[in-house]
């Protein structure tokens, strides 16, 4: 009753005044309370790494490299395999007149992640020499992933700059988007091989059914992997000198191998499509992400581990940062109700942030958070009261100093639970991860949860040279 009894008054006097944080209490009258706060520096901040997450059964795949002087190189390189679920009941063993064009690799340019949009950027395309092994306990494909290719083998390259108009379709294509013409030598040749198998209906295509010899595109049975356990699937390697990272489309829609013939003067082309996005076996589709840190985020000579962390008193400069993985793992003070006649009302973590307006590196707005274990181990997702609604930190411009903007994080529930429960608990050690937001899922073989969400598909960041800070709001009653 006594906790409703302030709780209402606060509500009061908070409509009875603006805005301003900094006026709450001061027009309280008829009443023996009052509003004061508390700020405490979290000088035991971190930084830390994410240095495992999944690419794969995601809606796009990233390709290219970056050099960020805050945070060293990323680069992203995408793998994925291919299908196809019919014959082309056009070239048939009876087109005795079909001629073969060229192969392309179609793509649909999804976004800009981060980099120059005015300079050219470099990618090349090869044939890979295995295909992944899928572990049912665990099918994901991560970021650490890799599959072998020929490099001395390369089917095609071309360079583009990466802006949506400028993203030329194919001649006399029906798709939309940009493409890779597979015209090197390797290419060339294997073009005419999927043509001809295609023609007389080879049974690496994994399609039986009276199509078999007929022009009839009928099949009775399609076994997608058979085809792949031939074809292996494809890589997109960006240039060393590349200076960008987008976002493709990965559904079978948005990236695929086309195969162009004619017969006379009509154009045809038959399709082999990535398994990509939601699809079956999108498990097969993800990108490799390989970090180069600059020395400040190194420890012991080579990138950080998440069980590796930096201080940020050592550091002066902490960063959020998708696809590199930093994140930023803060212990919270324990501060409970020492004084009877006091209570929180609010708790919220502070994070002045550097931004730069129209960079490069695209500003996060919103911040996930995460709670750890007493182990170490990011334990769930923090939510309000209700368990429903998710944490964020959000990103706003200071409306007294245009120049400066900042993250605000309401932990009040989380707080108040913690410090002001009946009982205190054992452990009074409050850990949270800061980083992009995202959902967890648990892993069967390390027994421990994922992050899988925003870090995956972004370069979004926040770069801090401040310490946050920790706001306790009370009221106080005599």
């Amino acid at each position: 009753m006594r906790r409703f009894l302030i709780v209402l008054i606060t509500t009061l006097a908070i409509y009875s005044c603006d805005n301003n944080i900094a006026d709450l209490g001061q027009n309280l009258i008829y009443t023996d309370t009052y509003m004061e706060v508390e700020r405490y520096d979290l000088d035991e901040t971190y930084i830390v790494r994410l240095d495992s997450f999944p690419t794969s059964t995601l809606s796009t795949l990233t390709m290219g490299r970056i050099d960020d002087p805050t945070t060293g190189e990323t680069k992203a390189t995408p793998y994925f395999q291919l299908y196809i679920n019919s014959w082309d009941a056009t070239l048939n063993p009876t087109a005795i007149q079909a001629q073969y064009d060229s192969l392309t690799l179609n793509f649909t340019y999804e976004s800009k992640l981060a980099g120059d949009t005015t300079a050219l950027q470099t990618f090349r395309v090869y044939r890979l020499t295995d295909y992944p092994t899928i572990d049912l306990d665990d099918p994901y494909q991560y970021n650490t992933d890799s599959l072998p290719y020929a490099p001395d083998s390369l089917l095609g390259q071309k360079s583009f700059y990466m802006q949506h108009d400028l993203m030329e379709p194919f001649e006399n294509s029906d798709v939309e988007g940009p493409y890779i013409r597979l015209s090197e030598e390797a290419g060339e040749r294997l073009g005419r091989e999927l043509f001809t198998r295609m023609q007389y209906r080879d049974p690496v295509w994994g399609i039986s059914g009276s199509g078999s010899t007929t022009g009839d595109n009928t099949s009775t049975d399609v076994d997608i992997y058979k085809f792949m356990r031939w074809f292996k699937g494809l890589v997109i390697v960006p240039d060393d000198g590349n200076n960008f990272l987008a976002a493709i489309g990965s559904s079978s829609s948005q990236l695929f191998l086309r195969c162009h013939y004619h017969i006379g003067e009509e154009k045809h082309h038959f399709d082999m499509y990535a398994m990509g996005g939601s699809e079956s076996g999108s498990f097969y589709t993800f990108t490799n992400v390989k970090h180069d840190p600059i020395d400040t985020w190194k420890t012991d000579g080579r990138p950080l581990r998440f069980t590796d962390t930096i201080p940020f008193v050592r550091t002066e400069q902490a960063v959020i940062q998708g696809l590199s993985g930093y994140m930023l793992r803060i212990k919270l003070p324990y501060i409970a109700d020492a004084n009877g006649y006091r209570t929180i009302v609010k708790a919220e973590i502070e994070m002045k942030t550097d931004y730069v307006e129209n960079s490069n590196y695209p500003q996060a707005s919103q911040l996930g958070v995460y709670v750890m274990d007493t182990q170490g181990n990011i334990d769930y997702v923090l939510s309000d009261m209700t368990g429903e609604n998710p944490i964020y930190g959000y990103f706003s411009q200071d409306p007294e100093d245009a120049s400066q903007y900042r993250y605000t994080i309401d932990i009040t529930d989380y707080y108040i639970t913690m410090v002001e429960s009946l009982v205190a608990p054992l452990n009074q050690s409050l850990e949270l991860i800061i980083g992009l937001p995202g959902t967890l899922f648990y892993n069967n073989i390390d027994k421990t949860r994922i992050i899988n969400g925003v870090n995956s598909q972004s370069f979004q960041r926040a770069v801090f040279s401040e310490l946050p800070t920790l706001n306790i709001y009370y009221t106080e009653y005599k």
